[in-house]
Parts: structure tokens; sequence; C-alpha cells
């Protein structure tokens, strides 16, 4: 009879426990006072020119990219608008296996080393350095990218055909210790956006060249079409 009392106890005390759980979770506000919606940002990229080039010996394709940024939120978006920086890029043969994780190839750029010194990071602009996009707005830009091939004379890192490509932007290339400061400046426009975006994937064909077909890569020189 003691150990029947024991396990009615027992029981009773895991029902009040759980239903005193459930009673402050459904009263647990879900979002704080001090909180508001961020915004939602998406990054479209799209292929304006594709060429074939090498340097010392290096053989890349060289693309020009047509970005656009679309404000998908209900909240305005301030957004540096400024040089593209391209973070890394993935290549995939499909965009399943490019989702799932299984690249061809992930280029990671060294941002300490390529972009600017960690320690002489640029201040912010001015407000005309910044686009403030509206719900529904977007915002296009434009930059170069080149994809690393093969060395010459020697086999394809990336074979030709048909490949998957995303591209990861950077949109805040200055210190972080300035986004508070920065973002409370801009607050009565729109919410600041300082994180990184992947854009959707895009299709492309990698076409086999002979060494002789890669002209230069230096920017006064443009490959014939």
């Amino acid at each position: 009879m003691r150990l029947g009392f024991i396990v009615s106890l027992c029981a009773l005390l895991s029902f009040v426990s759980t239903g005193a759980l459930a009673y402050r979770d459904q009263n647990q506000p879900t979002v704080r006072a001090d909180q508001r919606e961020t915004g939602s940002l998406a990054l479209k990229a799209s292929i304006l020119k594709q060429e074939y080039c090498s340097d010392f010996s290096v053989e890349n394709i060289k693309l020009e990219l047509h970005l656009s940024y679309l404000n998908t939120g209900s909240n305005n978006i301030v957004l540096d608008r400024t040089d593209v920086h391209i973070q890394n890029y993935r290549i995939g043969k499909t965009e399943r296996l490019l989702a799932s994780g299984k690249s061809e190839f992930d280029y990671v750029r060294d941002t300490e080393i390529f972009l600017v010194n960690p320690r002489q990071k640029p201040n912010p602009p001015d407000d005309t350095g910044f686009v403030i996009l509206k719900p529904g707005e977007s915002f296009d830009s434009q930059t170069t990218m080149f994809i690393f091939l093969k060395i010459r004379r020697s086999r394809y890192i990336i074979s030709p055909g048909s490949h998957v490509l995303d591209v990861t932007v950077s949109t805040w290339k200055y210190s972080e210790d300035l986004i508070p400061s920065f973002r409370t400046r801009v607050d009565q426009k729109g919410y600041l956006w300082t994180n990184s975006l992947t854009s959707q994937p895009l299709h492309f064909t990698i076409e086999a060249k002979t060494d002789d077909e890669y002209g230069p890569c230096l920017p006064e020189t443009k490959t014939k079409p």
C-alpha cells in the first residue's frame, strides 16, 4: 500500500510539473518586446559574359556576373552599394548535389589577405554609399570573378561539361565593431543588412579548350568574342 501511495504521488507530481511547464511555454512570448523583424534579402546571380583566359600558365574562366538583391521581407533594408566582394563559390554537377554539400569544387577566399587588412578596414561611407530597399524592391550590381580550371598542359581541376554554381557575397566589409553604432544611425531608414548572402544556383557550361585558345586575363586586354 505504501508503494502504491508513492507511485501515485510521483504520478501526481509529474502531472503538475508537466502542466506547469505547458502553461509556462504557452505564456512565454516567442519574440522579446525589444525584438523586431530584421528583414529578408535574396540574391540572384546571372552570367553576362563568359571568357577563357590565362595568366602565368593558370587557365581560368572569367565570368562577368549580374547580381540582384531582392528585399523579400516586410521591412526596409539598408544595404552597402559599394564594391562587391565574393567570399567563396561552389561548383557542383547538379543543384541537388550542391544543396547536399557534394560539390566538385569549393573555393573559400581568404578575406584577411585578398580583401583588406583587418587592422586597416575602412570606415563606412556616408549615406550615399548605401541603398534603401523597400519591400519588393531590388538593387542590381555587377562583378567579375575567375574560376580556376587547370595549369597549362595539365588535367582539368573542373572537367568540361554542364555545372551548377553559387556564390557567397560579403555585404559588410568594414569593422564589425562599427555595426551597432551604424545600425542605430540608420535605424529610422531601415534595417542595416550585414550578413553574407549566397546566390540561387545558376547553370553554366565549361567548354574544352586548347591552350592556345586562352586569351590574357589582364583587364586592359579583352578576349575576342
